[in-house]
């Protein structure tokens, strides 16, 4: 992330059960479920482990947290 090579965003449909994760690399990404992502509009946890392929976009399902 700090490359941003992967970016994170909130959906535009201001579904809070969804994020948008951008993966601009060449290779895969993997996002276990249960991590956690600080900040924007709230904290959310990784509703299930998912693989995102090089440079595509998709939408990941998760769960607000406090």
């Amino acid at each position: 992330m700090a490359n941003d090579v992967v970016v994170i965003t909130e959906a535009p449909s201001e579904t809070v059960n969804d994020l948008i994760i951008i993966n601009r690399s060449d290779r895969d990404l993997f996002i276990l479920a249960g991590e956690v992502i600080i900040g924007g509009k709230q904290d959310r946890i990784i509703g299930r482990n998912t693989v995102i392929p090089g440079n595509t976009r998709q939408t990941v399902p998760v769960f607000c947290v406090e």
